[in-house]
């Protein structure tokens, strides 16, 4: 029995070192081994956020801030950020004196078809709705200005309501209604995330910004040469 005591006793010491060493390892020393894990992936993915913003510092540095910002001033022509009936009134109504139209009244719509297709909700527009009256070859004048000024004006709809004879038999002289559109959107909420790439500009939207290069942009002038006429019967021609 001593003997066995003996022995136990010479065994129990390493025995009961090895245990401590075990319980250190499992307690201290693997939550190291796992934070230093940990660490390297950390270091890894801001490496790899340092190489697509240097990317993206490369990209900037490379873009022509006179060109972003023609095409920004183009794009916001065809789409401004806030609705402005009253630009709109002068746009038209400066396409309809110098087309030399004459105008007899107007009316801003209060139901407007909203336009489809993608981001469609965010798009508010705006109706407005003139009678005029028009030799034939001014009207076609009218319509080719209607499609190459900014901000950009949409023919909604067309409606004669007389057409007469004029001296010249191959030029009627036309009078009805004309609707236009505008449409406004807010600007992003956000730009994306600060590593995100830059959208690379594709060829089909430098010939998109070509085309609206070549449109006529509406500088507003003072209205004292305005000659428009109130529609009959209406104090508020804004009222719906």
């Amino acid at each position: 029995m001593n003997k066995l005591e003996s022995v136990f006793r010479d065994f129990a010491v390493p025995i009961i070192a090895g245990v401590l060493v075990v319980m250190l390892t499992l307690f201290f020393l693997i939550p190291k081994i796992r934070e230093v894990f940990s660490l390297r992936r950390e270091l890894t993915a801001q490496n790899n956020q340092i190489s697509k913003l240097s990317r993206k510092l490369a990209d900037l540095k490379s873009l022509s801030e006179a060109d972003l910002q023609t095409s920004a001033n183009l794009v916001l022509g065809v789409l401004p950020v806030n609705q402005d009936p009253f630009k709109t009134l002068a746009v038209a109504e400066k396409i309809f004196l110098d087309s030399r139209i004459f105008l007899e009244s107007f009316k801003f719509l209060n139901s407007v078809a909203s336009p489809s297709g993608e981001n469609a909700e965010e798009i508010s527009p705006l109706g407005i709705s003139f009678s005029f009256s028009a030799n034939f070859n001014n009207f076609k004048e009218m319509i080719k200005k209607t499609e190459n000024i900014l901000p950009l004006l949409k023919i909604d709809g067309v409606k004669f309501g007389s057409v007469e004879a004029s001296e010249s038999a191959s030029m009627p002289y036309l009078s009805g209604k004309i609707s236009f559109i505008s449409f406004s959107a807010p600007l992003p909420k956000d730009i994306g995330k600060i590593d995100k790439e830059i959208p690379k500009i594709s060829s089909k939207d430098k010939d998109f910004i070509d085309k609206l290069k070549g449109y006529l942009t509406f500088s507003e002038e003072p209205m004292k040469d305005v000659n428009l006429s109130l529609p009959a019967g209406k104090d508020n021609p804004f009222s719906f």
